[in-house]
């Protein structure tokens, strides 16, 4: 099952996505997530419905998935060819960074460079939406079942700040 978050009258919308047409069915998915509600049983509600509002795709002002996430933590160097493309060597133990809410893009917008910088770049990333809190030193065995889905993610770098300092929080987060 596919899910998308709009923008309607500048407000996000979670939709389920049949074929080229999304069906609006709730307003957030992190509160959706957080309130315990079984989103894939209202997802298959909504597609069910006698005659849902179908929504163009096409026509869609998209958010983040998860617009208002309570955090989000990225992994860095986790693939060794574009670590050697900037010069780096394979990592012992993982890089984390964090991003702001504000850095966060839907599908579609502009990345914006900013005026102190000339080396703008991105990549495409895996997102991994976490459908629960999960408890510390969860078992290894036991990971998968705290994860909600996945999603493609836009991952904009403001390269000459990010290299600037160890920390890749400055360049992650225009």
């Amino acid at each position: 099952m596919r899910f998308t978050t709009y923008l309607r009258d500048g407000q996000p919308r979670l939709a389920v996505v049949d074929g080229d047409a999304a069906i609006d069915f709730a307003a957030d998915l992190r509160e959706e997530l957080e309130s315990g509600r079984d989103v894939m049983a209202a997802a298959r509600a909504a597609l069910a419905a006698p005659n849902p509002k179908r929504l163009p795709l096409a026509s869609l002002q998209y958010a983040p998935l998860v617009p208002e996430p309570g955090k989000t933590i990225c992994l860095g160097l986790n693939y060794f060819d574009h670590a050697k493309e900037g010069g780096r060597d394979k990592p012992e133990y993982p890089w984390f960074f964090y991003r702001g809410k504000s850095s966060l893009m839907g599908h579609g917008q502009a990345g914006l460079l900013p005026a102190g910088s000339t080396k703008f770049d991105y990549e495409a990333e895996l997102a991994v939406v976490m459908g629960r809190k999960v408890p510390r030193h969860v078992k290894r065995t036991d990971a998968l079942q705290y994860v909600f889905g996945y999603s493609c993610f836009n991952d904009m770098s403001v390269r000459d700040f990010q290299k600037r300092t160890p920390q890749w929080t400055i360049g992650k987060n225009f």
